[in-house]
C-alpha cells in the first residue's frame, strides 16, 4: 500500500459514482484551482484551504478498503488535479499499482481545464498512467457534450482501455443524469450539469420550500 506522506489538498472521495465515466467508479476530487472558470458549478473546490490538506498515502489507504472486485475505474477531478502535479503524479501511481491487483479492467479518467498543449508539454509521467483525459477550460456559453462540460472541451483516449470506455464506439454518458448526496452537512451533485438545469433545480426546490444556501455554481 502507498504509504506516501506527500501532501494533498482534497475536496471529496465517493464510492460508486456513475455519472463521470463508464461503470462504478471511485471518484476523487481535489481542492484548489488556479483556472477558475466563470460559471463553474464547483466553486467550492477552488481554494486549497489548509483544513482540506491529508496525504497520498492517505488516500490511497482509503481507495484500498473500497470494494476494488466492484470497480470499474477511477474518476479524478476537482478543482483542478494538475495543480497538485507531484500529488497527482503519486496518487496515479498508487491507483495504478492497486488496479494491477484487481481481475477486471479499471481505467483512470481525469478531468483538466489546462490545454492539451500544456498538459502534453509538462505531464507527461502522469498522462502515462491515464486512460482518458478531458482537457481545456469551461466555457459557460457552450453545451456541455458526455462527459464534456463545455463543447470547447476535449476528450483525449489515451490508451486502449481508455478508448473502449470513452472513446467514439463507446456507450455516451448521460450529460442530463446527475447524483445527488448527502454527507450529513452538505448536498451534493456529482455529474455533467445542462445549462441552467442547476438553477432551474433550485427554482423548483424553493417552489416546495426547500431553500438551497451557499450554492457553490453561485459563489
Amino acid at each position: 500500500m502507498n504509504s506516501s506522506s506527500t501532501e494533498l489538498f482534497l475536496s471529496r472521495l465517493h464510492w460508486p459514482v456513475t455519472t463521470l465515466g463508464f461503470g462504478r467508479r471511485i471518484g476523487i476530487w481535489l481542492q484548489g484551482c488556479s483556472i477558475r472558470c466563470k460559471g463553474c458549478c464547483s466553486q467550492d473546490t477552488w481554494d486549497a484551504a489548509p483544513s482540506h490538506a491529508t496525504t497520498v498515502g492517505a488516500v490511497s489507504a482509503w481507495i484500498a478498503t473500497q470494494p476494488l472486485d466492484q470497480v470499474d475505474g477511477f474518476t479524478i477531478s476537482g478543482g483542478e488535479p494538475f495543480d497538485q502535479p507531484t500529488a497527482l503524479l503519486e496518487l496515479l501511481q498508487a491507483i495504478d499499482a492497486l488496479r494491477g491487483a484487481a481481475n477486471r479492467t479499471q481505467d483512470i479518467l481525469v478531468y483538466s481545464g489546462f490545454p492539451w498543449r500544456t498538459l502534453s508539454e509538462n505531464h507527461s509521467p502522469s498522462l502515462a498512467l491515464i486512460d482518458t483525459l478531458i482537457s481545456e477550460p469551461y466555457v459557460r456559453n457552450r453545451p456541455s457534450v458526455g462527459l464534456a462540460g463545455s463543447s470547447n472541451q476535449v476528450v483525449h483516449c489515451l490508451t486502449d482501455a481508455g478508448r473502449s470506455k470513452h472513446g467514439p464506439a463507446a456507450a455516451k454518458t448521460d450529460s442530463q443524469r446527475l447524483q445527488m448526496h448527502y454527507d450529513g452537512n452538505r448536498l451534493w451533485l456529482v455529474g455533467i450539469p445542462g445549462k441552467g438545469s442547476l438553477d432551474m433545480l433550485r427554482t423548483r426546490l424553493a417552489s416546495s420550500g426547500i431553500a438551497l444556501e451557499d450554492c457553490s455554481w453561485r459563489a
